[in-house]
């Protein structure tokens, strides 16, 4: 089934507000109540999204409950998961129209409810996997797209470790257009060069038996500051710390070498540990931090 453009882009816009809901939905408090406002957002959005695709001729001012009849006739079938949706909907209003908060144990029920609706109903209806709808037109720079297409291909076609990867090095991409050249540029030192890098230092000692020692003492002086280096260009581009802390657990480390090359490497969690909730997470981490590094060039 051919999707035109514009309804990708849409589609890829419903998916950002469901990633987003998802993570609202995990943190305590107002947060995670506010969740259930996007959630239902997400769910309205694709709705009304379908019932365009499908040219069922929705009202203009339809109501949540005037989008299923039409899509069921179209499809005929029944829509999944249309009481759960039903009650979304139910909780949506309670909240925004008389101040009642779910619980937790709610929240949590509609985010399982959303993810599985949209899994069973974005194939019904376009034709595609949901994970297979990529965020990546949101993001600049180019490279850091083609990384980000490569990552949600590979989790559509259930390759996690290679998803886990390919988010890896659209971060890194991500961060080194930003921060290895002058944004204005004027052809200045990039304010977020925190000093020398000092991977690829040698040093040398006028006494040989300090060779050992001095070598050694170099190597731990390195591997602690770049770490520093790089959390300073975290917090200067204005990234959320503790989601880069979590993304940094999820996927491997990017090795750069001096010649430009890379390679990942596995040594904080074992690749058959990331499950599609840390795909989804890794995705809207890298979406999210490129649409606040738009400023940057603005």
């Amino acid at each position: 089934m051919n999707i035109a453009p514009e309804t990708m882009r849409r589609l890829a816009f419903t998916k950002y507000l469901h990633a987003s809901a998802e993570q609202q939905s995990r943190a305590p408090g107002l947060r995670n109540s506010a969740s259930l406002l996007e959630f239902h957002d997400a769910v309205e959005m694709f709705l009304l999204l379908a019932n365009e695709h499908m040219n069922t001729g929705l009202p203009a001012r339809a109501t949540f409950e005037q989008y299923w009849a039409p899509l069921s006739e179209k499809l005929g079938a029944a829509l999944p998961k249309q009481t759960a949706m039903r009650r979304l909907n139910d909780a949506r209003v309670s909240l925004k129209h008389r101040g009642q908060l779910p619980s937790a144990a709610d929240v949590s029920l509609y985010r399982e409810t959303c993810s599985e609706f949209f899994a069973l109903a974005t194939p019904l209806i376009f034709g595609i996997e949901f994970s297979a709808i990529s965020l990546a037109a949101f993001v600049e720079p180019h490279r850091a797209r083609v990384f980000l297409q490569a990552a949600a291909s590979c989790h559509a076609s259930g390759d996690k470790q290679g998803s886990a990867e390919n988010f890896a090095m659209a971060f890194d991409a991500l961060l080194k257009h930003y921060t290895d050249h002058d944004p204005l540029e004027m052809g200045r030192q990039s304010p977020y060069d925190f000093g020398r890098d000092l991977r690829f230092a040698r040093f040398s000692s006028s006494r040989r038996g300090d060779d050992r020692a001095l070598e050694d003492f170099s190597r731990a002086v390195i591997e602690s500051i770049e770490p520093m280096r790089r959390s300073l260009k975290i917090l200067a581009l204005g990234l959320d710390y503790r989601s880069y802390s979590r993304f940094k657990w999820l996927t491997p480390i990017v090795h750069t070498f001096a010649a430009g090359n890379t390679s990942v490497e596995w040594n904080r969690l074992s690749p058959e540990d990331i499950d599609d909730v840390s795909l989804d997470f890794c995705e809207s981490f890298v979406v999210d931090s490129a649409l606040r590094l738009a400023s940057v060039d603005a």
